[in-house]
């Protein structure tokens, strides 16, 4: 039986409350064994290849422990990031910072774990040095314009992330006169990308840059697959290709930063219907969930697939919308739906970027997540109570100034 069928649904929803996020692991076992068999025939050019699961992109810990059981490691980029990855029992080993304008208590943190790092600018470099940095990487930008959405694409000419190819022998004699050994390059060209051909195009321009690129250690060729087209996983096949082909000029290492794509369609949102109201001129069907809950939609664009469970009348056309006062809480127009009150909204491909970019915006608790793992139901996250919103609020200090205030 199906995991995301309406009976398991309802269940979930019934039992937890709503809105709520339920993943199935067995979906990132799958996603993750597809990149893994992709590249595989890397090993026959004598390649070790690594898979780095970027946690920005759900950083839940039971999701982030579960890849690193399957041989991932974990592509951070914040303090907080590396406290919850060693909070979820990584190893640093296992870790890669790949961030941009990095701080420089991450830089000396990075330093005394030996986490490998990779610096995304002459700057950066100056502060990992005075951070204690022995070794690191050179993040590169390939100027290759991809991407689903324009706040996603890392490696246009205005982006700030990266080195600029032209600046690559600068960065390396920066590296030498700061007493750091160049371990490897990096670089991520954006997100969602749905072909193979900016990857090639980008290998192919960091090949043509950076000499005696075999002597290095490792060559991070970041991430971005689109989690699905029509349905189908991202064909790796001829980024693949043009690794063997040019692998004599690679170094032994090849990793790969992959987030979204483990991740996003092992999970759903689910949703109350609380009224459907019509005016003149529209329908809207009113849920409990708002951009706050899931803010791709406002943020992207994103439109989410859903489907609907406990109502089985005539569909209409209406705006699915949430409770935010803003008129950009919407997240699909004008589709057709058969809903009523009391009904469940299921929007699918919510795992990545879904609870990660929610927030308490109009003072709303956030979800629970709840998972599926070998058939058994696991709460991995509790929903925040209104009296845990305040937590963080110094209210002895509250106090002395509504007496202060009061005089």
């Amino acid at each position: 039986m199906p995991i995301f069928d309406c009976a398991t649904l309802t269940d979930i929803a019934d039992r937890f409350g709503t809105p709520v996020y339920f993943t199935d692991f067995s979906l990132i076992q799958e996603k993750f064994q597809q990149v893994d068999s992709a590249f595989s025939r890397l090993k026959n050019a004598g390649k070790r290849v690594k898979i780095f699961y970027s946690i920005k992109a759900n950083s839940n810990p039971f999701i982030m422990r579960y890849l690193l059981s399957l041989g991932a490691g974990l592509d951070i980029l914040s303090e907080g990031e590396l406290a919850l990855s060693l909070r979820s029992k990584a190893s640093p080993s296992d870790l890669m910072i790949s961030g941009t304008m990095l701080a420089e208590e991450l830089l000396s943190q990075a330093s005394g774990l030996k986490i490998k790092i990779n610096l995304d600018s002459l700057e950066s470099i100056q502060r990992g040095a005075r951070a204690g940095l022995k070794r690191a990487g050179i993040r590169l930008n390939p100027l290759i314009e991809a991407g689903h959405h324009e706040k996603v694409r890392t490696a246009t000419s205005a982006s700030k992330f990266g080195i600029a190819l032209e600046g690559y022998t600068i960065a390396k004699e920066e590296f030498r006169k700061r007493g750091l050994s160049l371990d490897g390059i990096h670089y991520h060209i954006g997100s969602g990308i749905e072909t193979c051909d900016p990857f090639v195009r980008a290998l192919s321009q960091i090949c043509r840059t950076v000499d005696n690129l075999s002597q290095l250690k490792y060559l991070d060729i970041g991430g971005g697959y689109a989690s699905s087209k029509g349905g189908k996983p991202f064909d790796f096949t001829n980024l693949v290709n043009s690794l063997i082909e040019n692998s004599d000029l690679l170094p032994p290492e090849i990793y790969i930063e992959a987030g979204r794509y483990l991740v996003a369609n092992s999970t759903v949102l689910l949703s109350r219907v609380t009224e459907v109201k019509s005016t003149s001129r529209r329908t809207f069907v009113g849920i409990d969930a708002g951009f706050n809950d899931m803010m791709r939609t406002v943020l992207y664009g994103a439109e989410h697939p859903f489907f609907t469970c406990g109502c089985a009348g005539k569909k209409f056309r209406a705006d699915l919308v949430g409770p935010i006062c803003e008129s950009g809480d919407v997240f699909r127009t004008d589709v057709s739906i058969a809903a009523k009150e009391g009904s469940l909204v299921v929007f699918h491909d919510v795992g990545a970027y879904g609870y990660s970019l929610s927030s308490n915006y109009l003072t709303r608790p956030r979800p629970a997540e709840i998972a599926s793992y070998k058939s058994r139901i696991f709460l991995m996250r509790k929903r925040q109570t209104p009296a845990e919103l305040f937590s963080d609020v110094s209210w002895k200090s509250f106090s002395s100034f509504l007496k202060q205030a009061s005089r």
